[in-house]
């Protein structure tokens, strides 16, 4: 059994389960709300108040004797990615090729860590998920991890963890459609074209919560991908969007922007089939970067 942890600046999930060769099985799952300023931008600065957060999810991990090992993804806005065919060419070299694709987005006085996810094998160059990210960042992560007396088996970004999974499912073969996810004040959404990881967008929510103003921008952003995926002049149009991380009382804002694109508003508790789980108060729409990182693509 494997525990997958997702920390975001609002938050500290935890996921038990295992993949098999007919998907992913769930065993356990928690979230615990982290206080404000406990994790600004993806950096730990109030170390107290985040160890009071994570001996919650300590305190219910179902394993004799609490968690050794973890796999670990980061929801940061701090991680820089993009899709892109990469060169054949060595994994040295194309880790030193990465450099030159982020250069325009680093910052000088930090070093960076780079890696990529192929996504889809072609005889003319690989599609590849690549990413960048601050050195220091996963350092803390690690540092804090290690005093726990608990070991890192890998750490991915959200967004990967997200790719990995919606890649696994068969609704989304070949579809071009939207995910779009709010985590506290912060709203990631993706363009997926023929079921491939295309182009993010991370923004800040300035709406109310609940309100018919959250409706009007999410639909603004949900515009912005329409009119990129129909700039790249792709046969598909986007013709449906998960929304994950919505309250209850928001139902009406998903139906808002579903409803103003003519877009089908589905959602991973009925497409993932591929999940199998024990507790029907599981909900994968608030688990899928958890979830994701369950697979060992």
């Amino acid at each position: 059994m494997d525990t997958s942890i997702y920390i975001s600046n609002t938050k500290i999930q935890f996921v038990c389960g295992e993949e098999k060769k007919s998907g992913i099985s769930v065993s356990a799952f928690k979230t615990v709300e982290l206080p404000e300023e406990t994790i600004i931008n993806g950096v730990i600065v109030n170390e107290g108040r985040f160890d009071e957060a994570f001996q919650k999810i300590t305190e219910v991990h179902p394993a004799p004797g609490g968690m050794s090992k973890v796999r670990l993804t980061i929801g940061s806005g701090q991680a820089l990615v993009k899709a892109k065919k990469i060169p054949k060419m060595s994994e040295d070299k194309v880790l030193q090729w990465m450099k030159g694709e982020f250069a325009e987005g680093e910052s000088e006085d930090e070093e960076y860590l780079y890696d990529y996810e192929i996504m889809d094998i072609r005889k003319d160059g690989d599609i590849a998920l690549l990413c960048a990210i601050k050195k220091s960042m996963l350092d803390s992560y690690v540092r804090i991890f290690r005093d726990a007396g608990i070991s890192l088996s890998c750490i991915d970004i959200g967004l990967n963890s997200q790719a990995k999974l919606v890649h696994k499912m068969p609704a989304t073969e070949g579809k071009t459609f939207l995910v779009l996810t709010i985590d506290g004040n912060m709203m990631d959404t993706v363009l997926y074209i023929n079921g491939l990881f295309a182009v993010s967008n991370r923004s800040r929510i300035l709406s109310e919560r609940g309100s018919s103003d959250l409706g009007e921008e999410v639909a603004r952003t949900v515009s912005a991908m329409i009119q990129f995926n129909h700039a790249q002049k792709n046969e598909q149009s986007i013709d449906s969007i998960y929304m994950c991380g919505f309250r209850p009382d928001e139902d009406t804002v998903k139906e808002y922007v579903s409803g103003t694109y003519s877009l089908v508003l589905r959602n991973f508790k009925d497409d993932a089939d591929i999940i199998e789980v024990y507790d029907q108060d599981f909900y994968p729409d608030d688990y899928i970067y958890a979830v994701g990182n369950l697979i060992r693509e």
